[in-house]
């Protein structure tokens, strides 16, 4: 069914890296675009945005195949469905329901993938410059890794021992999972997804390292931490292999150059937009990050 679905439909993607605002961006175009079908969303704090989608498309997004044959998607978006407790039965119908009566071309996001089921319809956010990789650094720490998380909570387990399936293919330890989770519960109520992400990239591949060392990292200060994760993030950033070059990895793709963002009537080009509405959402997301770079202590003078 999974198969049939991909195949059935002709969908086009905006692709991207966390930080970068490819939700927002795919909103912001499908609302404004008069050739794509507008989509639903939300700002659920810190300016970051959620596309109210069906679970199959969900589980394209966040698919982040590594693997170029289309096998291998079709194995992630079923592994991502049983992680939400959904069957295939139940993620398609979901989807022709959705479908219905929405005739127009569809735009949805996805995060990084080499699988090639998205060659040919798929625009690419390309951070051309150490200035782009900064700022959307910036925001990855601020929108997704200063978030608070409850420990023992679903949204925890599901984050924490559902990361190899959800993040960049790790193969995690599960004996220092479970000890990882225990020293959590027994001694601290909340970590954020910084922690997390830290963790399963730096600590989980390590099944000798010591209690002590793990104690030491949890109990990591917000402001140590910030530094930990942007320095992490913006060394994988350097070292990625398709996001520091100008050609895009992936046959017939757009590139978008990120540097161009906000340059008047460069994304309307691309999208068939007339309304200037879009040009101030645009630019009211961007002064929002700038606000929020400033809460939390950046130096925003590179990026007005």
């Amino acid at each position: 069914m999974i198969a049939e679905a991909l195949s059935k439909y002709d969908f086009k993607y905006i692709m991207y890296r966390g930080g970068a605002g490819g939700e927002f961006l795919t909103y912001n175009i499908s609302k404004c675009s008069d050739d794509y079908e507008e989509l639903i969303a939300s700002d659920f704090g810190n300016n970051r945005w959620n596309l109210e989608v069906p679970a199959f498309i969900n589980a394209i997004a966040l698919s982040r195949c590594k693997q170029q044959p289309i096998d291998t998607l079709i194995d992630r978006i079923k592994d991502l469905i049983v992680l939400k407790g959904l069957s295939e039965e139940q993620v398609i119908a979901n989807l022709e329901k959705y479908l219905a009566n929405r005739p127009r071309k569809k735009l949805f996001r996805a995060h990084i993938s080499l699988n090639e089921y998205f060659y040919g319809r798929t625009y690419f956010l390309n951070l051309d410059n150490q200035q782009c990789f900064d700022y959307c650094n910036i925001l990855q720490y601020i929108k997704v890794g200063s978030r608070e998380i409850e420990v023992g909570t679903p949204e925890f387990n599901d984050s924490f021992f559902g990361n190899g399936h959800l993040i960049g293919n790790i193969i995690l330890d599960q004996s220092i999972l479970t000890r990882t989770s225990k020293l959590l519960i027994q001694g601290i109520g909340k970590i954020t997804y910084a922690h997390l992400n830290i963790l399963h990239s730096n600590f989980l591949s390590d099944s000798n390292i010591s209690e002590d060392k793990l104690v030491e990292f949890l109990n990591t200060t917000p402001d140590k931490l910030k530094d930990q994760y942007y320095d992490f993030f913006f060394q994988k950033l350097k070292e990625s292999r398709y996001e520091s070059e100008q050609n895009i990895i992936l046959p017939n793709t757009i590139p978008i150059i990120y540097s161009r963002l906000f340059e008047d009537g460069y994304l309307e080009g691309i999208f068939n937009i007339k309304t200037d509405e879009f040009r101030k959402n645009l630019l009211k997301w961007h002064q929002d990050n700038l606000i929020l770079m400033r809460e939390f202590g950046f130096d925003v003078s590179p990026y007005v």
